[in-house]
């Protein structure tokens, strides 16, 4: 009933792709993938139908194929008569539909909600303006991210619920006197800062990923993995900042490490190989060299600068500690200590004999 070729298969690709800006497909296997705009148009709910009945029945742009099934019927399940071809606007519906159960349930896809949702409130500031949507224990408000709870041995009932503007008094100044034995020293002073006002404009949140607070998925990448704590070596900015071809740079980065296969480097690996192979060549007959040896070599130096270069603790030997002093024996008891030597055919040997007081 539809023959669909290769070619106009690949033209209605190429017209997909043009329309695809206005188009937010969700497939059922794609759960986790929703709408941005819960609303759907009419205008766009027919321009999507209209191109998904183009690529159905086999019309060419420009040119257009007489509908021997009606798209209703096509719509239909197989079991009913149709090709179970999905709709798109309804299908959305089910997808959206889906990701409220899977939350409702608590389902895997809640579940990744969840953790994205902690690694937020992990890294997120504030920027505090009026300080009335900041709480003033638990969020990060005050420069170097310091978080007040983890500086208290215990938050009063009370004031557990406060946000940065109850830290304020009538008089628009810091209640020291709640805030003072509540604190370290250390952490009082850092609270110099003006003090919140309504005036100030509504509190904001702040990325600590990017140098203008916003957030990036390149700096939230960063901060996950934990590469801001990590020390930076202004050579490998210098680097890859080279106004050379691609290659070049990974050349020079590859220097940087000193793992390049020189001939300095290499030598002495070489030198060695060739030695023991001729001596297990000579006495060992069964023994055949590596074929490419120069490649059984060049893998031999890569493998020793890895190892070199590797902070991985392979074995650990256990440490045994050996008195070799004289100790003193019991009551009654002789010791019998005694030494050899041999040299130019003349041996010598001596001994000593001690009591438990070593004489």
């Amino acid at each position: 009933m539809l023959k669909i070729n290769p070619t106009r298969m690949e033209g209605n690709k190429s017209f997909f792709r043009r329309e695809s800006h206005t188009c937010k497909v969700c497939h059922p296997s794609h759960s986790n993938l929703f709408y941005d705009d819960y609303s759907y148009s009419k205008e766009h709910s027919d321009g999507h139908t209209t191109l998904t009945e183009k690529f159905y029945l086999g019309h060419d742009e420009g040119q257009k194929k007489m509908h021997m099934i009606k798209w209703d019927t096509m719509l239909l399940p197989e079991e009913s008569g149709g090709l179970a071809v999905r709709n798109l606007p309804t299908m959305n519906q089910a997808c959206l539909m889906k990701m409220g159960w899977n939350l409702r349930e608590g389902n895997i896809i809640a579940y990744g909600l969840v953790q994205s949702w902690n690694n937020l409130n992990k890294f997120e500031e504030w920027s505090i303006g009026s300080g009335r949507s900041v709480q003033a224990w638990r969020d990060k408000w005050l420069e170097g991210g310091i978080v007040l709870a983890q500086y208290m041995e215990h938050i009063p009932t009370e004031i557990d619920r406060w946000k940065v503007a109850d830290l304020v008094d009538s008089e628009g100044n810091w209640k020291t006197q709640i805030l003072s034995p509540l604190l370290p020293p250390e952490i009082s002073k850092i609270i110099a800062l003006p003090p919140p006002m309504d005036v100030d404009g509504a509190d904001e949140h702040s990325w600590p990923g990017d140098h203008m607070g916003s957030f990036t998925i390149s700096s939230a990448y960063k901060l996950v993995c934990g590469y801001h704590e990590l020390e930076m070596d202004a050579i490998w900015k210098r680097i890859w900042r080279l106004e050379v071809p691609e290659r070049i740079r990974c050349f020079i980065w590859s220097l940087r490490y000193g793992r390049i296969p020189t001939n300095k480097v290499i030598w002495a690996t070489t030198s060695y190989h060739l030695w023991l192979w001729r001596n297990k060549e000579k006495f060992d007959y069964e023994f055949a060299s590596p074929c490419p040896s120069r490649r059984y070599i060049h893998n031999c130096v890569e493998n020793y600068y890895k190892a070199q270069h590797s902070t991985v603790v392979i074995m650990e030997h256990p440490h045994i500690t050996i008195n070799v002093r004289w100790e003193a024996q019991l009551a009654s008891w002789h010791n019998v200590n005694t030494n050899g030597a041999v040299q130019n055919s003349i041996v010598e040997c001596g001994g000593v004999l001690r009591d438990h007081q070593g004489a």
